[in-house]
């Protein structure tokens, strides 16, 4: 290769023809759509529970946001005061 660009491009490519000989892309070498990818990813998250109901907010969305309490360490509580 005769430079980074190229270099890229070809591992890129090779990258490609492996995930379509494991049979990751299609023939147009897009990625295989899975029915539901929770069920496609579970043994990776074993422990993941899926929320589900008609009130759940869609995930990433702002109303969906989780709340966290803001605690200070006693170090710092000390140095300020």
């Amino acid at each position: 290769m005769t430079s980074k660009k190229m270099a890229k491009r070809a591992a890129a490519l090779e990258t490609c023809k492996r995930l379509h000989q494991l049979g990751e892309l299609n023939e147009q070498l897009l990625p295989l759509q899975y029915e539901d990818p929770i069920e496609a990813c579970s043994e990776l998250f074993p422990l993941y529970k899926e929320e589900t109901g008609d009130n759940v907010p869609q995930r990433g969305s702002s109303k969906r946001r989780q709340q966290y309490t803001k605690e200070v360490c006693l170090q710092f509580c000390s140095t300020l005061l």
